[in-house]
């Protein structure tokens, strides 16, 4: 995470990281989907927006081994949405996104 802070703190318009894996085992596909941000306030809003229904990415919070609130991992159940699905989903929220504390 040390990487990940650093690359934040380098780049002034970044304010997260997402982090997208694939696991295939045979003709089984798995993907898990993380989120890292600067700051925990930004947590909230996107761990809410990404897990809504109407996106269909039936994801499965998966615990993590360091107490970290600024990270949040994912197994996705539903393997067919690839990043291709998931990348325009962060867009908008992106675009959409106001932080509380901006006027």
């Amino acid at each position: 995470m040390k990487d990940i802070d650093e690359f934040l703190s380098q780049h002034d318009n970044a304010d997260g990281v997402i982090i997208l894996s694939l696991e295939t085992n045979n003709d089984n596909t798995k993907r898990q989907l993380g989120f890292y941000v600067k700051k925990f306030e930004n947590m909230p809003p996107i761990n809410e927006y990404i897990q809504r229904d109407e996106h269909n990415l039936n994801l499965r919070e998966r615990g993590i081994p360091i107490n970290q609130a600024r990270i949040k991992l994912f197994q996705q159940n539903n393997g067919q949405a690839s990043r291709k699905e998931i990348l325009p989903l962060v867009e908008q929220f992106a675009k959409d996104f106001v932080p509380q504390n901006s006027s």
